[in-house]
This record gives structure tokens, sequence and C-alpha cells, in this order.
């Protein structure tokens, strides 16, 4: 899960930048952008993962 954002953003941003000619910025902000998601996506299953074990100890 927290490799497929940033791929993501990696080929997104490198197919966006060769169009516009803007290399390599839209790749470094689509990565940023893709890591920041998946670390997002990841905290918040970890943190349902521990509510449901708290709640299955009650």
């Amino acid at each position: 899960m927290l490799l497929a954002g940033p791929l993501l953003g990696f080929f997104g941003g490198n197919w966006l930048d060769e169009k516009f000619g803007t290399e390599p910025y839209l790749m470094i902000i689509l990565i940023l952008v893709g890591l920041l998601a998946s670390g997002k996506e990841t905290y918040k299953l970890l943190k349902q993962l521990t509510d449901d074990s708290e709640d299955s100890k009650k």
C-alpha cells in the first residue's frame, strides 16, 4: 500500500512532465502527494485495526 501512491505519482508525473515539458517538477510533486496519500491510508487502516482489537477485548 505504501508503494502504490509514490509509484503512481512517479509514472503519472513523468508522463505529464514529458507532455508539458516541465521536467522534473510535476513528477516530484505527484510523488510527494502519493506518499502523503499512502501514509494517510496506512494510518487510517492501522487506527481501524487497533480500534477493532480494543472493541473485541471488551
